[in-house]
């Protein structure tokens, strides 16, 4: 079964069955099916068929999910669009992309910016609102004739990255590659489950990460493809995740570093979270006594994982079979590799594979790699795969800092500050030196009064010395995008800033 026949499955339940749930309201199968054909219906209307590309301002509210659902059951490319940008520039995107039509809810269509800039390029908009009495509404009738965005056949999500490095980009995800992206991970964390015949993604799933990151989408597509029932929250918040887990029993989660944080700091209680056998982390790295706090504070194991919108979201991960096996041996891989996909490490300069266990940046080759077509994909991951299959990450590539010919990786010294009782997080970083070419220096957050000087030390006595910090500066807070992932630019500027200011 294709990615569209499993859409339009979905889309045929009928009945009282619950389907999707937004602010303690459940939507029932009849329902959300009813409203999705009122949709698929209004786009026909408007001259917006198979093909057409259509705009969707994601959040996680009933009515983009059923945009996403008829989009991609109905082969109309689905142009992700972020609601969460300022008014003055939310639409920008619209007018850039020009899709053939704009589908919102009522708090993005109550911005002047998305109204007007759907208007200005001819394109059909429509609002779906669950809670009226008319739940699909032309808000912008289409101007005929006018040319739109040209999207190939095959391609089902233009989804923006994540922007932590630089502007976002916009990848093409095909069908046939999220099919493939599915496929790989029912087989890789299903297979040797300890419920037979269990399906990823059926069961609630709570789904609390923004869609318009490839996380939070992911979360989304594989509950409807997995027939699942689908909690949604604006955004992830620890006390109200946690009492949709206690009502709702779900066996694992899926979350990025910055949440197990947030729900340590909350001091939610674990009874809250008896049910969660397992929880996958993924989105940034998991430092070691991260992971090694919330598994004593809730008795489940924290699996890391690895991928990236270019690879249609993990192509890496623990399976609970795995852990199972390597747990003492193996802690701090992001596991092994889904079935369909290869990873290799290559030399950075001369292109050598490299044998196992050498670092070296990765490459990729799988059949869910976006526009991959069978070939490897060079990544600017440093990382290396040992003899047993396992994937370890440095970091990336132009992270790295080369203080005088030493080769530091940031995770190291972020690793090593977390371990003192009193940081709570840690950001490193080279900035340009006259005599060395590069130093190490870091940004951390803590929970209690300490001196920076001292924190250098606790580096000193951990890690050879080149690789301390010359600096460290606490700050408030890491700033992160709506995926929690950290902005490394904003750290950087924040501590040029204060750098300025102590001159």
């Amino acid at each position: 079964m294709d990615l569209p026949e499993q859409m339009r499955v979905r889309l045929s339940r009928a009945g009282e069955g619950p389907s999707v749930c937004y602010g303690d309201v459940w939507c029932s199968d009849g329902q959300f099916s009813a409203i999705a054909e009122q949709l698929d219906t209004a786009l026909m209307a408007g001259g917006v068929g198979a093909g057409s590309p259509v705009g969707v301002y994601m959040r996680n509210r009933p009515g983009p999910v059923a945009a996403l659902a008829v989009l991609l059951a109905s082969r109309r490319p689905l142009i992700v669009l972020n609601p969460l940008m300022p008014d003055a520039s939310v639409g920008e995107d619209v007018s850039s992309l020009r899709p053939a039509a704009v589908v919102a809810d009522p708090a993005d269509w109550g911005r002047t910016s998305v109204k007007s800039a759907v208007a200005e390029v001819g394109a059909l908009g429509l609002q779906v609102d669950f809670t009226a009495d008319n739940p699909v509404q032309v808000i912008v009738e289409a101007v005929p004739s006018v040319d739109h965005t040209a999207v190939d056949d095959d391609v089902a999500i233009l989804m923006p990255t994540s922007g932590t490095t630089g502007p976002p980009k916009r990848i093409p995800l095909r069908h046939q590659e999220i099919e493939n992206a599915l496929r790989g991970a029912q087989e890789h964390y299903m297979n040797g489950s300890a419920r037979e015949g269990s399906v990823r993604g059926a069961g609630v799933q709570i789904c609390a990460l923004p869609p318009t990151n490839i996380s939070g989408l992911w979360a989304l597509i594989t509950a409807l493809s997995g027939g699942g029932r689908i909690l949604l929250q604006d955004k992830f918040e620890p006390e109200g995740w946690a009492q949709a887990v206690a009502q709702y029993h779900p066996r694992s989660a899926s979350l990025p570093p910055a949440a197990l944080r947030m729900i340590l700091d909350a001091e939610i209680d674990p009874e809250l979270l008896a049910s969660i056998k397992a929880v996958w982390v993924g989105a940034a790295p998991v430092g070691p006594d991260l992971a090694h706090a919330f598994e004593k504070a809730y008795g489940c194991p924290v699996l890391q994982s690895y991928g990236a919108t270019e690879f249609t979201g993990g192509i890496t991960g623990w399976s609970l079979r795995d852990w199972r096996l390597w747990k003492d041996t193996k802690r701090g891989s992001v596991g092994r590799t889904h079935p369909g996909v290869e990873i290799s490490v290559i030399d950075s300069e001369t292109g050598e594979v490299l044998a196992p266990g050498q670092p070296g940046i990765l490459q990729v080759r799988s059949a869910q790699a976006a526009g991959g077509n069978g070939h490897w994909v060079r990544t600017n991951d440093l990382g290396s795969v040992d003899e047993d299959g396992f994937v370890w990450i440095h970091g990336r590539a132009d992270d790295v800092i080369n203080r005088g010919g030493f080769k530091v990786f940031p995770s190291e010294i972020e690793d090593c500050l977390e371990a003192h009782p009193q940081v709570r997080e840690a950001v490193a970083f080279g900035i340009p030196d006259e005599r060395l070419g590069q130093v190490p220096v870091a940004m951390v957050v803590v929970a209690d009064e300490v001196d920076p000087v001292d924190l250098i030390s606790w580096v000193k006595s951990r890690l050879p010395a080149f690789k301390a910090p010359v600096t460290v500066r606490i700050t408030d807070s890491i700033p992160r995008n709506s995926a929690m992932k950290i902005l490394r630019g904003e750290v950087r500027q924040e501590f040029e800033s204060t750098a300025a200011q102590a001159k």
